[in-house]
């Protein structure tokens, strides 16, 4: 199980390479699009992938979960469902709650969807995910990223299983109190996710561009963005 930042896949599967790590499947838990698909080239087994939808937070060396949630495997090539069954009951007995569908895509997008709002929003405003349910104005302007995320998602034939505007209130509900993985990464000067959740759907043009370029410029400034220049680019 891969559950590193996005960012990080292939140097993790390097890694697992240098040290002869060989498995017959490889899940990928983690935010955006990209991530599973450098996996699924860089790695020479099974690739299937994951999606949390529950909150979490770090505490040292612990991981609270926030908000009542499950897990998602499925692959997205093929249907890798009986190859998934054995992991499913592993951690169902932990305690997780754990659903193995037949093509993760879906599930991705719909995500993707939830994170470009929430992450977005609450890492530029610095705020918990609750404060999307106290503005009108936020919960307005959630509702509207995840409503470009679902039209992009259905130009690459992709039909989400729930209704995006109406899951990211939800998912902000459940998650009120945590603050998301972006806002987190952005508070302790680390790179964020922004080019896997927001990359992909802000090319030249896209109404979610200004959002994309405000977040890297976070970065830059906060120096957790690689290449970000020290002087004034005058």
């Amino acid at each position: 199980m891969l559950t590193v930042k996005a960012y990080s896949t292939a140097d993790a599967i390097r890694l697992m390479e240098a040290y002869r790590v060989d498995a017959p499947m490889l899940v990928v838990i983690q935010n955006g699009i990209g991530g599973l698909e450098a996996a699924e080239t860089l790695y020479t087994g099974l690739v299937a992938g994951g999606i949390a939808d529950f909150g979490a937070h770090r505490r040292a060396s612990l991981v609270e979960q926030r908000g009542p949630g499950r897990l998602i495997l499925g692959c997205r090539s093929r249907d890798c469902s009986a190859e998934l069954v054995s992991l499913k009951d592993c951690l169902a007995m932990g305690g997780l709650d754990t659903v193995v569908v037949d093509n993760i895509e879906p599930y991705r997008w719909l995500k993707l969807a939830v994170n470009a709002a929430i992450n977005t929003i609450t890492a530029l405003l610095r705020v918990e995910n609750g404060a999307l349910l106290k503005s009108p104005s936020l919960a307005e302007l959630a509702r509207l990223i995840a409503r470009l995320v679902e039209a992009e998602a259905s130009r690459h034939g992709i039909r989400l299983p729930l209704d995006a505007a109406q899951e990211v209130l939800r998912v902000a509900f459940m998650t009120r109190e945590n603050r998301s993985s972006t806002l987190q990464d952005i508070e302790a000067g680390r790179r964020s996710e922004a080019d896997y959740i927001l990359g992909p759907l802000a090319g030249p043009g896209s109404p979610l561009e200004p959002l994309y370029l405000a977040l890297r410029g976070l970065e830059e400034l906060l120096g957790a963005r690689p290449g970000a220049s020290s002087g004034l680019l005058l």
